[in-house]
């Protein structure tokens, strides 16, 4: 994702780090390897930069592909910075668990003793929220919530505030008893990281250094940048590759907000692998636990914070803001972890991260198989421009703008579609594929959304019609607009 500064007597203790002397793998794999399966990426503008890092118990290899931004050509290096997004609840969760070692909470706490009257959290009769709740994502709150509408899509979090949060909360009528599902909540997870700032008397920023990157030497990881930060930033982008703003997120910091470099990222792995030893390590321990064990899928058990893949044993997490991905993967039992931070919004930083796991782990990877994407002019485009009806509350509106095209669902931004032929599209923020039918007139009536192993048909609409009652192209003779 992105207050009192007074001390407590349990933060008195300093938490010393012992550091041995960093060694320098000179290839943890190939890079050769790692080429074959990067280069594509970049090449292809799926992803405009990244930064890697390995890290084993014989040493650290990192790599940088692509370019910083379009005004600085270089490849990302170890100091280059981003979004890590997501992955700062891990960091939400590592101080919980430090704050359970220090005595100051414990996991079973009620989640509304910690917040007195300054918020209300949702009631369930059988069972209260409790902070492993919050941690596991199962608490039974959504993923955001409703009152949500930022004033500004390409900066959503900025103006949320704690006032709203509260609102929301005190209205919300929970669905299901906590601790009976996980539900990924970005709010869940928000929350948490502001009840641990009202305890610990610290805002997020100054409670996140004083227990996590102070101890362990992270000193390119923060929230707020400074100009030295800024000169080291990556350009984020979308997934259509055009430039995107960086994300502020004050209320719910705990969830995303935080900013780092693959350098201070091989840190932070090193310390949850047990190659770095701080004291931090039981609560690093007690944060890979798992807390939510899934009974439908081994795959989706979760510590605190952490997502757990119980049958290989991989601790992980990725993140995602507007113009940058993420992810971090490790095998505490290979001590082997991988790093991937990009300047694009894209999944396939987290297929890399993986698929950079196994390589390190000694498994064969096949490079991606990405669409090969064609150029088609603006008149080749222009039939396809039109609505087209998804379900009686979701309409699916393609426009173009020169050789591109783009679709927008009801209350989704407007993200870029490619051809791979005349008549069949991809897009790149999600696995999906869109193929436009024509009739035996050869006019296009129809949109099929392949995704998820569905087929989602969408039947167009008339280009001219102002309301919910627009007739399908079927019933009525149609006006083609190229939009």
């Amino acid at each position: 994702m992105s207050g009192l500064r007074c001390v407590r007597a349990w933060w008195c203790v300093v938490l010393l780090v012992v550091i041995a002397p960093a060694v320098q793998a000179e290839e943890l794999i190939s890079q050769s390897q790692v080429d074959e399966i990067v280069k594509p990426l970049i090449d292809g503008g799926w992803i405009k930069g990244l930064a890697i890092g390995l890290i084993s118990d014989k040493g650290e290899q990192t790599l940088g592909y692509g370019a910083i931004s379009d005004a600085n050509p270089s490849s990302p290096t170890p100091e280059t910075v981003f979004e890590i997004g997501s992955i700062t609840k891990t960091f939400t969760g590592i101080i919980l668990a430090q704050m359970v070692e220090d005595g100051a909470v414990k996991l079973d706490d009620k989640a509304q003793q910690h917040l007195g009257m300054t918020l209300m959290v949702p009631v369930n009769k059988e069972r209260p929220i409790t902070l492993v709740d919050l941690a596991t994502h199962s608490s039974g709150l959504p993923r955001m919530p409703a009152n949500f509408s930022p004033k500004d899509p390409e900066n959503p979090y900025a103006d949320y505030t704690v006032a709203q949060m509260g609102q929301f909360l005190m209205r919300h009528k929970l669905q299901r008893k906590p601790g009976e599902k996980s539900e990924y909540s970005n709010l869940g997870m928000g929350l948490l990281g502001h009840i641990l700032q009202l305890k610990s008397g610290y805002d997020y920023e100054s409670l996140l250094e004083k227990v996590i990157t102070g101890p362990l030497g992270m000193t390119q990881t923060r929230i707020t940048l400074d100009e030295d930060d800024l000169a080291r930033l990556a350009q984020g982008h979308d997934s259509d590759g055009q430039p995107a703003k960086n994300w502020d997120i004050p209320t719910l910091a705990g969830a995303g907000a935080i900013r780092s470099t693959s350098g201070d990222m091989l840190k932070y792995a090193a310390a949850n692998l047990g190659l770095k030893q701080s004291k931090l390590d039981k609560a690093i321990a007690l944060s890979q636990q798992i807390h939510f064990q899934n009974p439908e899928n081994e795959g989706g058990d979760v510590g605190l914070g952490w997502q757990l893949q119980r049958a290989n044993k991989i601790v992980w997490h990725n993140g995602g803001t507007g113009g940058y991905s993420s992810f971090i993967g490790m095998q505490p039992e290979k001590k082997i972890g991988v790093v991937v931070l990009g300047s694009s919004s894209s999944d396939y930083v987290t297929q890399l991260g993986f698929r950079l796991l196994k390589l390190l782990g000694g498994d064969d990877v096949k490079p991606f198989s990405l669409p090969k994407t064609m150029k088609l002019p603006a008149e080749k485009l222009a039939p396809l421009v039109g609505k087209y009806r998804m379900s009686p509350a979701v309409v699916a509106e393609v426009t173009s703008k020169g050789d591109q095209l783009f679709v927008q669902l009801t209350g989704q931004p407007r993200i870029g579609i490619y051809p791979t032929s005349e008549t069949n599209f991809y897009c790149r923020p999600v696995d999906a594929k869109f193929d436009f039918e024509a009739d035996d007139s050869g006019k296009f009536t129809k949109m099929v959304i392949h995704q998820n192993g569905l087929d989602i048909p969408c039947t167009r609409l008339e280009a001219d019609a102002k309301d919910s009652n627009e007739t399908p192209a079927d019933d009525k003779k149609e006006k083609t607009s190229a939009g």
